[in-house]
């Protein structure tokens, strides 16, 4: 505002100057002639030229004043174009603080999206976590539906077991009566045979005294004393034909109430072992429990395999000390193990090859047939006669390899320490046989050799260490399974770890 006045009255003042400074011209009243002189003006008039001692003083005020104006006009313009600069700044500082502010709101909307995203991400993992917790509640449930089966079926095996205790004192009882009554029965046979032998004897004497006393005794008397005679012997005959009826009427009712006994004994029996093969299905199928009667169980087998079954290698490796090295051994043994699993797993599946091939023809779900294969298989398979044949095939196509065959034909190889190894591989066999046909079936795992050892550290253990310049491995590499994992065949889990030999 002061420097719009400012150049105002400065324009004000060089406007004053200027008509100060103009001179003043004719007022063309009249002509002027030239001919004639000019004419003079009053002084003090008003047309007249020439300046006057104020004029003068009144026009270098106004410059001074111009110039005090000029000044302070620069002042305000230095003024303003600091102000201007200022300015500038303020608007440079201005536009910075709105960069950071779009910057600030940029990040604020970004962390929006990302509390969006987490709060949705939140949002998700909450509705998992409660369908996870539902589920959980309802395997919970099941557990304990599954419990409460198991341990009413306890129950009911426990009463079905003091039926069968009683039903087989019972038969103890009824056997021992029958015995019993045998031996009577014999008594009264040899009585029997003792009487008529008697019997006999009485009526030779009684012929014998009739002779001699025929002649003494009247004809009357005799007649008489011989129909007496004939009188005792039918009563004696019907009453040892009627002791005898009873004692075979007891007989066959203590043989009917035998056979009965046997029949229910039968019946109980036949209770007793669908129950057990109820809850053994049920404990399979429960996925969290096990039979522990069962002798051919994943538990009992795994135990097996690890306990007797690793004493009989402890003891083919101190046979084999003084005959090969420690690496050769121990490669010895993987090689004869490794042929008898595979040649087991073969086995098992060409059980069920070719009826899976044909449940595919017939259009029929193979799951299905192959799950009731495994079913029959499990049970045929389970028998001791079924079990020999198997593992000697196995055992014969292992001895066929070349490998197993140039261990087993060693000259340096004693033949006690053959038959020795030999027996280890139908243990083995057998072992195989019977996890490879459970439920579910169980593998050796020797399918780790050049795998980092620190990925499979939790389902072996370091046996041995062999340095790199005696083997083509990768530094902590395994080199070797010297006794392999028990594993679940789908790789879900393991019961017992393995030992392997680490390179170095």
């Amino acid at each position: 505002m002061s420097e719009v006045l400012l150049s105002r009255k400065l324009h004000i003042a060089i406007k004053m100057s200027s008509d100060l400074s103009r001179p003043i011209k004719p007022t063309g009243r009249g002509k002027i002639n030239n001919d004639q002189p000019p004419l003079t003006e009053k002084p003090g008039s008003r047309n007249s030229t020439r300046k006057s001692p104020s004029a003068y003083a009144g026009s270098d005020i106004v410059e001074d004043d111009i110039e005090n104006m000029q000044m302070q006009l620069q002042k305000v313009s230095a003024e303003k174009e600091k102000q201007k600069e200022d300015l500038d700044q303020a608007k440079k500082e201005v536009s910075e603080i709105h960069n950071k502010l779009q910057i600030v709101i940029h990040e604020k909307e970004k962390q929006q999206k990302a509390l969006d995203k987490s709060t949705k991400d939140l949002s998700e993992l909450q509705k998992k976590l409660n369908a996870a917790e539902t589920k959980i509640a309802q395997r919970e449930k099941e557990f304990y539906e599954l419990q409460s089966r198991s341990r009413q079926a306890e129950a009911e095996c426990n009463l079905h077991e003091r039926k069968l205790n009683d039903l087989q004192t019972k038969l103890k009882t009824a056997l021992a009566e029958c015995n019993r009554g045998k031996q009577e029965y014999k008594d009264l046979k040899a009585q029997l045979q003792s009487a008529l032998t008697e019997c006999s004897r009485g009526e030779k004497e009684f012929r014998d005294f009739k002779e001699q006393t025929m002649g003494c005794f009247p004809s009357k008397r005799c007649a008489e004393l011989e129909r007496d005679v004939d009188e005792e012997k039918e009563r004696f005959i019907k009453d040892k034909e009627s002791f005898i009826g009873q004692v075979l009427q007891a007989m066959d009712s203590k043989d009917e109430e035998l056979a009965q006994m046997k029949k229910k004994l039968e019946e109980q029996e036949r209770k007793l072992d669908a129950f057990y093969k109820g809850s053994a299905q049920i404990m399979r199928e429960s996925g969290s429990q096990e039979n522990t009667n069962d002798e051919f169980s994943n538990t009992r087998l795994a135990e097996r395999f690890d306990v007797s079954l690793k004493r009989k290698w402890l003891d083919i490796c101190d046979a084999l000390q003084l005959i090969i090295n420690e690496i050769q051994k121990l490669t010895t043994l993987s090689v004869i193990m490794e042929r008898v699993s595979k040649h087991t797993a073969h086995t098992v599946n060409d059980t069920e090859k070719n009826l899976v091939l044909l449940a595919h023809y017939a259009n029929e779900d193979q799951n299905e047939v192959r799950h009731a294969i495994q079913i029959l298989r499990q049970r045929l398979g389970q028998k001791k006669s079924t079990r020999e044949y198997v593992v000697k095939d196995i055992v014969a196509k292992v001895k066929e390899d070349e490998t197993v065959t140039s261990i087993l034909t060693r000259n340096n190889v004693p033949d006690a320490t053959v038959a020795t190894i030999e027996r280890f591989m139908y243990d083995l066999a057998d072992i195989c046989w019977l996890m490879c046909i459970g439920n579910p079936p169980l593998k050796l795992n020797f399918d780790v050799k050049g795998v980092d050892f620190s990925k499979i550290d939790n389902r072996f253990v370091e046996y041995a260490i062999i340095e790199n310049e005696f083997s083509d491995g990768k530094p902590g590499a395994v080199y070797l399974v010297a006794w392999p994992s028990l594993e679940l065949e789908d790789n879900t889990g393991f019961l017992k770890k393995g030992e392997a030999i680490v390179c170095r």
